[in-house]
């Protein structure tokens, strides 16, 4: 049974995305394999075991206030297709920070005979190459692709776990269920981030139409009502010309986020980079429809275009959390306060917190500390 704290912080998030007053400053840090080291652990204890993942990373909720947590420890789904030989995903030697090397299963010159095809391709080509058990016989193809799909229901049920504990031991909601990757992001990985770079320069009907191919697997399944919002990480736009970002990211995008709306999900939209123009796309949007997490583009310059019309979740610049002291981090939360205003308006860190090295401890906790007693 859920507690009055619990309940009162999944209100604030949805007042917050809904763009109602709020009484408080929402502290929502992205704070991912970092809690993992504040709790003493390491990332592999973690791997396929949330009971224990729950138990480290839950020191740190326990010690900072935290109004909501967007994405929940490891969260590194590259883990789950090992089975099948994926080996690009990996923990680094400080035993906490994830790793993902850049992969490519679509090679120079066949892009188009993927669109042509694509769920041929993929089959026949693309998977055998991203995954080698694939390669192998029939029965050791199968006997790999159902340990991928075993695993891939355990991350769903650790999902459904830690939300639960967290609403009972720790009256912190988990802000989102597992990421949404809009499909631009999802060719990157199989086309390999270089290749699709340049392929979305020379040839950017061609990308699109690739991505197109991807839509509708990102479409929700069922109504989206368990959870504040959707998170969708945008890696691909920083890389992409207003006029490429308009051909290829965006007819897509708008599509996945209609259906989001219409299954009562809102989605908080997560640039990578920086994005400057790109923001003007969303703007017609219906207020309070979708949210920003911003990294790098500067906040006064975002809510100066943006008007109020949609929550933003503001950074804290990542060099103070590393570098500063508690003085410098809660001057730095009140600067950005300062520069933006306290309505509609949530603080986290520009960087999500992967490794140990992001972040002192203390002003993390200064931060958090700070937020919780300012009132609006």
């Amino acid at each position: 049974m859920s507690s009055q704290l619990y309940d009162s912080r999944v209100q604030l998030a949805k007042d917050f995305m809904a763009m109602k007053e709020l009484s408080k400053i929402p502290f929502y840090p992205s704070i991912q394999t970092w809690g993992i080291w504040y709790g003493g652990g390491t990332t592999e204890e973690c791997l396929g075991n949330p009971k224990k993942e729950l138990e480290i990373y839950g020191k740190m909720i326990k010690e900072i206030p935290i109004d909501g947590i967007p994405i929940f420890g490891h969260n590194s789904p590259g883990f789950l297709a090992q089975s099948m030989g994926y080996c690009k995903t990996r923990i680094s030697n400080d035993k906490i920070t994830v790793q993902t090397d850049d992969s490519n299963c679509i090679y120079d010159g066949e892009l188009a005979e993927y669109v042509k095809d694509p769920v041929n391709f993929l089959m026949k080509t693309s998977l055998p190459r991203k995954y080698p058990k694939l390669q192998g016989s029939e029965s050791e193809a199968v006997d790999a692709v159902q340990k991928a799909i075993k695993s891939f229901l355990g991350f769903k049920i650790r999902g459904i776990y830690l939300q639960k504990q967290l609403s009972r031991s720790y009256d912190t909601p988990l802000l989102a269920s597992a990421p949404m990757t809009m499909p631009f992001d999802i060719l990157l990985p199989i086309r390999g981030f270089k290749g699709t770079v340049i392929d979305a320069r020379r040839d950017p009907q061609l990308v699109a139409a690739a991505t197109e191919t991807l839509t509708d697997f990102c479409m929700p399944m069922g109504k989206q009502v368990d959870f504040p919002f959707k998170i969708c990480p945008m890696i691909g736009p920083t890389y992409l010309s207003p006029k490429a970002f308009d051909i290829i990211y965006m007819p897509s995008c708008n599509r996945i986020i209609d259906e989001y709306n219409r299954h009562g999900a809102k989605c908080l939209l997560v640039p990578e980079g920086k994005w400057q123009t790109h923001f003007e796309k969303f703007i017609d949007r219906a207020s309070g429809t979708i949210g920003f997490m911003l990294d790098d583009d500067d906040p006064q310059y975002v809510n100066n275009l943006l008007n109020h019309k949609f929550a933003v979740i503001y950074g804290i610049k990542n060099e103070v959390l590393m570098n500063g002291n508690t003085n410098s981090a809660v001057d730095a939360a009140k600067e950005l306060i300062d520069s933006v205003g306290n309505k509609h308006m949530a603080i986290s860190f520009r960087r999500a917190l992967l490794s140990p090295g992001d972040a002192k401890k203390e002003n993390v906790q200064a931060i958090g500390e700070y937020l919780d007693t300012f009132k609006i």
